[in-house]
């Protein structure tokens, strides 16, 4: 048997060995403990969080297996053909929407509904677990409700017009992944370099109140690299890039996903002022945990345990 600290205290005990003499292998053991504390909550909370997104995993592995060369798999119906053709000029209803995951007999949203008119701006609130990002997700398109529909203009939104659905929206997140290039490069993210539109690219970093910080203070202009994650800028210089970069293809819906929850109050009153400019301009929905972050929204929504504590109408606060 191997000589561990274990089993030498268990082996001095058995043969009579005084206290004195088991002493220095408990302080070992205890110093040992101690020192792995750390990487065991490391690996506990990697597993957690494995944990959490195995739904994810899933749905992206059957796509992935969906469009290999060679599946036989069926695919999906908003793979086929040409995208269809989507309408977005009145309103969008999410009705009655019901939704679990896998494997829970909680839902995390029921019978939940909420009417967002053309070009207003509609703030949801609620603490964590309240169900906001799968609320999001759910608009995205990326899970499906068990029942309940969404409507785009009195139609429903059916798997063939997700792509056109999604080519409609801008999507900011809390934590804005940044590649170690060019200001241009992140706002234009995934756009061939010969293919990006400077219109577009400057009427977006205008709309995120970035543009002049772009011109006037980084050292190369648009051709600044931004470092690692973004470790050469502010926090609220990176939402204002996520916001540009949102902006770049002209949606018609903005999802802002807790995009400020992250930040200092002064910077996040600065990054809101940006997105209030956009009041009128297009469709805003902002997620957040607090009040004063939708404050300036023609209506609130608020969310506890999958249930609108508002109306299906979300209530007006101004």
């Amino acid at each position: 048997m191997p000589r561990t600290p274990r089993n030498s205290v268990i082996w001095l005990a058995a043969h009579g060995r005084g206290f004195s003499d088991i002493l220095p292998n408990l302080t070992v053991m205890a110093l040992a403990g101690y020192r792995m504390l750390p990487s065991i909550q490391l690996l506990y909370g990697q597993l957690s969080q494995i944990n959490a997104m195995r739904y994810t995993v899933g749905e992206i592995e059957a796509e992935l297996a969906e469009i290999e060369p060679g599946s036989k798999r069926p695919k999906p119906l908003e793979q086929i053909g040409e995208p269809a053709p989507l309408s977005f000029k009145k309103a969008i209803r999410l009705e009655n929407i019901t939704f679990n995951y896998p494997g829970s007999n909680r839902a995390v949203l029921e019978n939940f509904s909420l009417e967002i008119p053309k070009n207003s701006s509609v703030g949801i609130i609620g603490v964590t677990g309240s169900g906001k990002s799968t609320l999001v997700d759910i608009i995205l398109g990326l899970h499906r409700p068990q029942s309940g529909v969404i409507r785009v203009d009195d139609r429903i939104l059916t798997p063939s017009e997700f792509t056109s659905w999604r080519s409609m929206i801008g999507y900011v997140p809390q934590d804005i992944y940044l590649l170690d290039a060019s200001v241009t490069a992140n706002i234009a993210f995934g756009i061939p370099p010969d293919q990006v539109d400077q219109a577009a690219l400057r009427e977006a970093t205008e709309a995120a109140q970035i543009l002049d910080f772009i011109e006037s203070e980084l050292p190369a202009k648009w051709n600044t690299l931004v470092g690692e994650r973004g470790v050469r800028l502010s926090g609220g210089q990176r939402q204002r890039i996520g916001l540009a970069r949102a902006l770049c293809h002209r949606p018609q819906l903005l999802v802002l996903d807790e995009a400020t929850s992250a930040l200092d109050t002064k910077t996040e009153m600065e990054v809101i002022e940006a997105i209030n400019a956009l009041h009128g301009q297009l469709t805003l929905i902002i997620i957040a945990h607090r009040l004063s972050t939708v404050e300036r929204c023609d209506s609130v929504a608020r969310l506890e345990n999958g249930r609108s504590l508002s109306s299906s109408l979300p209530t007006p606060v101004r």
